[in-house]
């Protein structure tokens, strides 16, 4: 199982957790990176606006453990070069988030293009479609609906025999949504399965299962999601997120914690 970190996926985890932020004298704000603060106000509006299930205590306001949650979103932003002025919500934060990891990986995609086109001979990640067909349903028949335009998702939606993958539009998720899984991730059956098609991505294959068929799409790159694009390039991205923390200079104030760059989270001092 793939889980989504502050980050993205999995892609910027590793290079961020061995790398160290230095720290710096005293200031009035919550937290310091690189001359950006984070006031109190500012702290308080993410508390606030912060309605997501991984909150440690919903609702309280005044939760140290809620504060130390949203200083570490907001200097993981900072490290790594975004925009942090003026940040109104939880939610601008992560669209600011968002968008630094796109700047950082675009110079690279051209590389995650080729890595992905490898597919089953080498792509370090598979993001897949399927349609599982019935038995009294002809692979063909649906093959030739999308050939002649028919959307993958609506196609899905019409012949999955598997409600879950139908709702989904065919995409094959884990337990947190992830449509991009490393090889691993996958029942090894399927992926022999998909190889003995000869499936490649871009072009739907049908895929023999045990006692039943289905058609497999390894999805085409330029439909995946940045941060799916990010993961196939997570070495790459690891050296420059390196770099960006080796000069970054962090404070967090005394009466929150500290930044622990071990599990890139504010924790408190007797944690130290």
């Amino acid at each position: 199982m793939i889980r989504r970190s502050l980050l993205v996926a999995g892609a910027l985890v590793a290079a961020l957790a061995v790398s160290s932020c230095s720290t710096f004298n005293r200031t009035s704000a919550v937290a310091e990176v690189n001359g950006h603060q984070l006031s109190r106000s500012v702290l308080q509006a993410l508390i606030n606006s912060d309605t997501s299930a991984d909150v440690p205590n919903p609702g309280d306001a005044t939760s140290g453990a809620n504060a130390r949650f949203e200083i570490s979103k907001w200097v993981t932003v900072a490290v790594l070069g975004g925009d942090v002025s003026g940040v109104a919500s939880v939610q601008d934060l992560a669209s600011r988030r968002t968008k630094v990891i796109d700047e950082i990986s675009a110079p690279l995609m051209d590389t995650a293009r080729g890595r992905y086109a490898k597919g089953l001979d080498g792509s370090p990640v598979l993001c897949l479609a399927a349609i599982p067909l019935a038995g009294t349903t002809a692979p063909d028949t649906v093959l030739a609906e999308l050939k002649a335009g028919a959307t993958f998702a609506d196609t899905a939606k019409k012949y999955s025999t598997d409600a879950n993958i139908a709702q989904s539009g065919g995409l094959i998720q884990d337990q947190n949504g992830a449509s991009c899984l490393a090889p691993t991730g996958f029942n090894p059956a399927l992926v022999t399965a998909m190889k003995t098609a000869g499936a490649t991505p871009g072009t739907p294959t049908t895929v023999d299962l045990t006692g039943s068929k289905a058609i497999i799409l390894l999805r085409p790159f330029d439909e995946l999601g940045q941060a799916d694009k990010a993961a196939i390039v997570q070495p790459e991205i690891g050296v420059v997120v390196k770099d960006r923390l080796g000069s970054s200079k962090v404070y967090v104030s005394p009466l929150y914690g500290h930044w622990d760059t071990k599990s890139l989270t504010i924790v408190a001092l007797e944690q130290s």
